[in-house]
């Protein structure tokens, strides 16, 4: 086991641009937001997962207690903005170090998930990022600066 942490996960959002609910879509057989839990729910070394939903995902997660059981999670409720979610889950959260995930992005796996968590150092952050492709989806984009991962 390494270095434990908390997970804050944002599950604050209208999902307005993609017409539904993204969180609760199913993508390989199970809803988005259960690939982001189950990822932190799993993890040994996560001992708190601080889930700040929005009133339909905690109605939902509510409802199916057998789906969305775990003495990991606590569950609080979303801010006005994006930012006001994450830092009343940042100040929830009880570890000394936090990562915080978009409940959006049900691709981040353990391999991922290892490689951020080699990546921080005590008085080091890191960030998982990707190359995107360009507009035009002629090739990568580039990424300058320090990033962890």
């Amino acid at each position: 086991m390494g270095v434990t942490y908390s997970a804050v996960i944002a599950a604050a959002g209208s999902s307005e641009r993609f017409g539904v609910n993204k969180l609760k879509e199913k993508v390989g057989g199970k809803a988005v937001l259960s690939h982001s839990l189950d990822l932190f729910d799993l993890d040994d070394d996560c001992e708190q997962i601080v889930l700040v939903a929005s009133p339909a995902i905690r109605e939902w997660i509510e409802g199916n207690p057998l789906i969305f059981s775990s003495r990991k999670r606590k569950l609080l409720d979303g801010g006005a903005t994006r930012a006001d979610s994450v830092a009343s889950g940042v100040r929830a959260a009880s570890g000394r170090i936090v990562a915080i995930h978009d409940a959006a992005r049900p691709n981040v796996g353990e391999e991922l998930l290892g490689r951020l968590k080699a990546a921080v150092k005590p008085s080091q952050g890191a960030a998982l990022a990707a190359f995107a492709r360009s507009a035009s989806g002629a090739g990568r984009t580039s990424c300058r600066g320090n990033i962890g991962v």
